[in-house]
């Protein structure tokens, strides 16, 4: 081998030893990516086994993993907080720098990342396995101190407490057990209850004082005007105490810490503080609505506050739903797939963004807090939404990708407007246009498609309609049949050494477009606008199937990229804007007409033609019209 020969001494610099990385493609570790950590150190020892250096000293292995790693690795390892004693041995060395690129492992984050690993639409099995396995690992689940039950009840009690500042100091602490995390929320709950009981003593008594105070210097005036003879509209009155609770509705308490509805929540509202039978909002249900209103959020340098107000306007009575004439109507409700299971949403057209109700079998069990974000209901009070998560809701063929807010005391699910327009279950009707039934003979007004393979319903259609089109169908048959043929033909020219270009195999084609793919070509050599090619042929293009909005059709594109390197054209300059719009001067009848397929209206010649041809998983084709494309079709078809 060339680097077992001998050479003489050029004085050139050697070339790297047998053990060196740089023969296995050892690259650099990418300091800015700590994340890839793991894989490197597994490549490099991958790479310790084929050099042969598993056997050598710690000393060697770990200079050999500085070097392969890059200069900051040393600045890292001279830094560290490892004895003398341990930087010289190799696990000790690599597991520090795996503590240092991974950081301590936050376990109830590690397993809300692992329940919301989802399959993404379109990702392949094998991936989405993968990155379920990897964020497996990442929870570290092999050395637990605590059993699996316990874990993952205490990651649900931390996830889902309502006080997200407990919730955050608990998470930060990694030796937590289960009894502290519920030892924490109880006295949390106990010292919230003390420090209101405690705000309202001391709120009444403040209040007491002042009173007392007022009362005794408004008694002293009031004997002082008595003894000068003050007329009596300079007396005070203290008003009466007032004889009901406002709250509870019984007879009036000395304190309100003593009102039994102080704590207890109406009935009909869910409102702490009072009773449903004092509750001053009407007895109709309506759904919370809810006002976005984001914090100021900095982008680069510089700061712009960004406000968003969506409602949820859905209003239902408690009783039967009747429209203003008094008959039925049922609201509007779907069927949805929400991460591929089976859910009942309420179509509401008011509502900005989509709602599910505390509880629902679907709301999964880690949600992510909203952080920067004041909802409201209404009268511009708060609503109580315990957070959001992602989802992918499906109905038949059509899917969106939705941004869920679970709300409490929310009454059923409800579908936004923007997610009911994208699943194709309601749509916005600017106008209505009523049959026109003595509609006038206008020729210019039909829209047709004159290609046999698309047109024919809509001319038979046309011409029932209006009896003048009919006429003009019948007097010139052979405008409203096929494509149409300009006269003569397009020659293509090559440049001079031009090199031809063939590929050797078909592009792949995904296996439910193949027969839509099928179906397309066939159609186009009936059109005669493609035949299929059986001899050898020195151009040959790749295609790319693309599906239209429909889902029922395939658009093909054919790769002329290197045939459009050769050609010769010839320039032709468009008209513009301004100048068609002169041609209008005094104009009075107007022609509405779309070139469909316009380019294929011209013919190619024979050996022009096999400069098109096309390969496709059914066999070789070429264009025997001018086909889309090509550089040179739109200097050719506009003077046509």
């Amino acid at each position: 081998m060339l680097h077992d020969m001998p050479r003489k001494d050029t004085g050139a610099v050697d070339s790297p030893p047998k053990g060196c990385a740089s023969r296995y493609g050892i690259e650099r570790f990418q300091f800015d990516k700590p994340s890839t950590w793991p894989d490197w150190l597994e490549y490099f020892n991958r790479y310790l086994v084929s050099a042969r250096l598993t056997m050598a000293d710690d000393d060697s292995r770990i200079n050999e993993l500085i070097l392969c790693m890059g200069p900051p690795s040393n600045a890292i390892f001279q830094r560290c907080t490892l004895t003398a004693e341990e930087k010289k041995t190799y696990e000790k060395v690599t597991k520090m720098f795996s503590d240092h690129f991974r950081g301590a492992r936050n376990i109830v984050y590690e397993l809300a990342r692992l329940h919301r690993t989802v399959q993404r639409e379109g990702e392949p099995v094998d991936s989405f396995i993968n990155a379920v396995f990897a964020q497996a690992e990442n929870c570290d689940l092999d050395n637990l101190k605590m059993s699996i039950k316990d874990l993952l009840t205490q990651s649900q009690l931390i996830a889902g407490m309502a006080n997200r500042k407990l919730a955050a100091e608990l998470q930060m602490d990694p030796s937590i057990t289960l009894e502290q995390v519920v030892q924490r929320l109880r006295l949390d709950e106990n010292i919230a209850s003390q420090q209101a009981m405690i705000h309202e003593a001391s709120h009444a008594a403040d209040a007491g004082d002042k009173v007392d105070f007022v009362a005794s210097e408004v008694d002293a005036v009031t004997l002082y005007r008595k003894r000068v003879g003050a007329p009596d509209r300079y007396r005070r009155q203290r008003p009466e105490a007032a004889a009901q609770c406002p709250n509870c509705g019984y007879d009036a308490h000395a304190s309100m810490h003593l009102c039994p509805a102080r704590r207890k929540a109406c009935n009909l509202w869910k409102k702490v503080g009072h009773f449903a039978k004092v509750c001053k909002s009407k007895r109709t249900r309506a759904a919370e609505s809810v006002a976005l209103r984001r914090q100021p959020t900095r982008i680069g340098s510089a700061t712009r506050t960004v406000k968003q107000t969506c409602f949820l306007d859905k209003v239902a009575t408690e009783g039967k739903d009747t429209t203003e004439d008094g008959s039925s109507s049922q609201p509007w409700r779907a069927e949805l797939l929400l991460s591929g299971a089976a859910a009942r949403f309420k179509l509401d057209s008011g509502a900005d963004v989509t709602c599910i109700p505390e509880g629902h079998p679907l709301v999964p069990a880690v949600l992510c807090s909203v952080t920067g974000l004041k909802l409201l209901g209404p009268s511009n009070r708060p609503l109580h939404v315990l957070g959001s998560f992602q989802a992918t809701l499906k109905h038949k063929e059509h899917h969106v990708d939705e941004m869920c807010y679970v709300i409490r005391d929310l009454g059923e699910p409800l579908l936004s407007r923007q997610a009911s327009v994208s699943l194709q279950l309601i749509q916005k009707v600017c106008f209505v246009t009523l049959p026109d039934v003595q509609r006038p003979a206008v020729i210019g007004s039909s829209e047709i498609d004159a290609n046999s393979s698309i047109g024919t319903e809509a001319i038979e259609c046309a011409c029932r309609r209006d009896p003048e089109f009919a006429k003009v169908v019948k007097k010139y048959p052979t405008l409203f049949k096929g494509l149409g043929t300009l006269k003569g033909e397009y020659k293509i020219q090559l440049k001079p050494g031009a090199e031809p270009h063939a590929i050797s195999a078909p592009r792949r084609v995904a296996i439910h477009y193949r027969g839509l793919l099928r179906r397309h070509l066939k159609q186009m050599v009936r059109d005669k606008v493609i035949r299929p090619v059986e001899e050898p042929t020195e151009w040959c293009s790749g295609i790319v199937v693309v599906p239209k909005a429909d889902g029922k059709s395939v658009r093909i594109c054919v790769d002329l990229t290197a045939l459009n390197k050769s050609l010769r054209r010839s320039l032709f300059t468009l008209p513009t804007v301004e100048e068609q719009l002169a041609l209008l001067t005094d104009a009075k009848v107007f022609s509405k007409l779309d070139a469909n397929s316009g380019f294929w209206q011209i013919p190619l010649s024979r050996d022009s033609s096999l400069l098109t041809t096309f390969m496709t998983p059914f066999g070789r084709f070429c264009f025997q019209r001018l086909p889309f494309g090509i550089s040179s079709a739109r200097n050719i078809f506009s003077p046509e």
